[in-house]
């Protein structure tokens, strides 16, 4: 069980998960971002451009983009209620889509859906059959996502927590009725605010932050959303040594924007980010072996496949992800290292799948986007 670091830094908030000794999660937003990824929106339709099936939503201040379908029937002048499914990255508008979701700690709540699903993370039998026939009756007008963090709560607290996001479901329906274009019907939660929500409860031991407005913004938060995590929020007090200096978290970000990343053994890895994908390259180095060089090889590339799971996390690197291996010639050490890098990221909080290996080495990853990597956040703030 690790720590939830919370602090300001560089005039946005930087949220740390800190576990096993090391840092494994940054994440650093600026104050008061907007429109921010589940923000939800009364948009009037400004224009359609057929060429690239794509329209555009007046949000007020700024568009948002939304790609149509082929037989979307959209047109200059339509309003439409939206969500911000992917926040505004350098020159790139805001992703907008009509498909609303509502996640919670225990459940995803979809409007426009239909029938309950589970988290892949989720085993069928962790969940009560009472409370599977209360969701699929629920479900039946509504679609429902349990998330792994059910799996450690009472049905009580996920059948509350499903009420209250139908509820909410039903409050921004109306205001979408009475609103004029355009505006905000709904605020999701800020990002430090949503790592309380979103990461597995059960990792967390502690949930610390050095300041005052962030403790009582997060208290009262927990209170009225996750009382039972309320005990494990604490006020870090002391003015001799900061968290930031205590984590060395300033350290933490610089090195999180570093090409190279040294591994234990000498050996090291490249992350390149590119627009279309992340590209890793993995190198021995120093790493002069005690064994065959078959084998220094075979243990590089296991110490790389680590320390990569971590390095995805440390800077919520997402999208397409190619990992260019050392070549091995053994059959079966190819098969030890998919198996050990499935292992690794199976811990990781958002979704990530490890495609085959082809004979040289090369390895295809996904990791379901969620906002902009640490690095481009970084970057568009002037850091």
């Amino acid at each position: 069980m690790g720590k939830l670091i919370i602090t300001p830094l560089a005039g946005g908030i930087l949220t740390a998960f800190h576990d096993g000794g090391r840092l494994c999660q940054l994440d650093w937003n600026k104050m008061d971002e907007e429109p921010r990824c589940g923000d939800i929106y009364r948009a009037k339709i400004s224009s359609v451009n057929r060429n690239i099936q794509a329209a555009f939503a007046g949000l007020g201040g700024q568009n948002g983009y939304l790609q149509l379908g082929e037989n979307d029937k959209i047109k200059t002048g339509d309003e439409l209620t939206l969500q911000v499914s992917k926040e505004a990255v350098k020159t790139k508008l805001p992703v907008m889509t009509r498909q609303l979701s509502f996640p919670g700690k225990y459940l995803v709540f979809l409007p426009g859906g239909r029938g309950l699903h589970l988290s892949h993370k989720l085993e069928q039998n962790a969940v009560p059959e009472q409370l599977t026939k209360a969701l699929l009756a629920l479900s039946e007008n509504c679609g429902i996502i349990l998330r792994t963090n059910a799996a450690q709560a009472e049905p009580e607290e996920i059948l509350r927590e499903a009420g209250r996001l139908q509820k909410l479901t039903e409050e921004i329906t109306v205001r979408a009725a009475h609103s004029v274009c355009p505006a905000r019907l709904y605020r999701d939660d800020e990002p430090w605010l949503a790592s309380l929500r979103d990461r597995n409860a059960a990792e967390i031991e502690e949930i610390l932050t050095d300041d005052k407005v962030l403790y009582e913004k997060a208290e009262g938060w927990l209170r009225m959303r996750q009382p039972e995590d309320l005990k494990k929020l604490r006020f870090y007090a002391d003015q001799q040594l900061s968290l930031n200096a205590l984590y060395s978290l300033e350290k933490a970000l610089e090195k999180a924007l570093e090409k190279r990343v040294w591994l234990k053994s000498g050996g090291y890895l490249v992350i390149e980010p590119t627009e279309a994908m992340t590209v890793i390259d993995v190198n021995t180095g120093k790493n002069e072996g005690h064994k065959s060089f078959e084998e220094t090889i075979f243990q590089t590339n296991l110490e790389a496949a680590e320390e990569i799971a971590v390095q995805l996390c440390l800077r919520g690197i997402s999208g397409s992800i190619i990992i260019d291996f050392i070549n091995m010639r053994e059959e079966e050490h190819r098969k030890m290292l998919l198996e050990r890098l499935e292992s690794c990221v199976r811990t990781d909080p958002v979704h990530t799948e490890v495609l085959d290996m082809t004979k040289l080495g090369l390895v295809e990853m996904t990791r379901e986007k969620r906002t902009a990597p640490l690095a481009r956040k970084l970057a568009a703030a002037g850091l």
